[in-house]
């Protein structure tokens, strides 16, 4: 399937549409400050979306209809909020800056090799997904580290941080300043999990 060709005969000869390679093929649609990343799962007839807006994720969806695909986009792109699209349940799946927790999950999966901060600690984002004691907290990255809270900002750090090393290994840091060096992403899930209260 040639997505490019296929989201241009859905969205019209006008629409602008240009194809990426890096770090997934995906076809970006944009109109002024909005876009719709879309992604194709490899050897799958589903798709991931992204919506953006000022350089921000405001929503991700997904699915297996480009007719649904196509439809979010415009509608995206004509302006219509998250929650429009999500009540009009065009896609499979849905999340957006309303579901907290879960979105910020989904975001970070999904740029997980895209964005700088959280290329390092990419895979020790996909193994915390997996745990649901990690999964119930909200995490976000400073000065390079993954860290958690237990809500969206203003809620308190927990004062647990995963930080990447040059050499692979990662040290998990505490507030009591005890860090400990693990060697790879899964020790490094397994010690935060261990000291989670």
């Amino acid at each position: 399937m040639n997505l490019l060709a296929e989201l241009r005969d859905r969205l019209g000869p006008d629409a602008d549409l240009e194809t990426t390679s890096w770090p997934d093929v995906s076809v970006v649609v944009r109109a002024g400050e909005r876009s719709v990343d879309v992604v194709p799962a490899a050897g799958t007839p589903t798709f991931s979306m992204q919506f953006w807006r000022e350089r921000a994720v405001h929503a991700i969806g997904g699915g297996a209809d480009l007719d649904a695909a196509a439809d979010a986009a415009r509608a995206w792109l004509a302006g219509a909020m998250p929650a429009v699209l999500r009540e009009s349940r065009t896609l499979g799946t849905w999340v957006d800056r309303s579901d907290g927790i879960e979105f910020r999950w989904q975001v970070s999966h999904a740029l997980r090799h895209r964005v700088p901060q959280l290329v390092r600690v990419s895979r020790v984002i996909e193994l915390a997904m997996a745990e649901p004691r990690l999964r119930a907290l909200y995490p976000f990255t400073s000065h390079d580290m993954l860290g958690f809270r237990r809500g969206p900002y203003p809620s308190r750090a927990l004062g647990v941080w995963v930080s990447p090393e040059r050499d692979g290994s990662f040290t998990v840091r505490y507030p009591e300043r005890q860090d400990v060096k693990v060697p790879d992403a899964e020790a490094a899930v397994a010690e935060v999990l261990n000291r989670l209260p």
